[in-house]
């Protein structure tokens, strides 16, 4: 059986707090998005994840969702 994946959000890098919150509302006003307050990050929407510092990957990262992570793993080692 094939698995299904779904994007959650992506995830930019900034250097600071202060770039993470300017992004933030950058993308909020240009997608007509709702800012919200993560623990380490603000968030535009569901959609954009910006982060307070770097974290995961060079630039940022893209999460995503399945239902059976093991057997997702697995099809995609295929």
């Amino acid at each position: 059986m094939k698995n299904t994946f779904e994007l959650v959000h992506v995830g930019i890098n900034n250097n600071s707090h202060e770039e993470s919150t300017q992004l933030a509302n950058l993308l909020c006003a240009l997608f007509n998005l709702t800012p919200r307050h993560g623990g380490k990050s603000e968030f535009a929407g569901n959609y954009f994840e910006c982060m307070n510092m770097p974290f995961l990957g060079t630039h940022g990262h893209i999460a995503m969702q399945t239902d059976d992570l093991e057997a997702a793993v697995e099809e995609l080692k295929e």
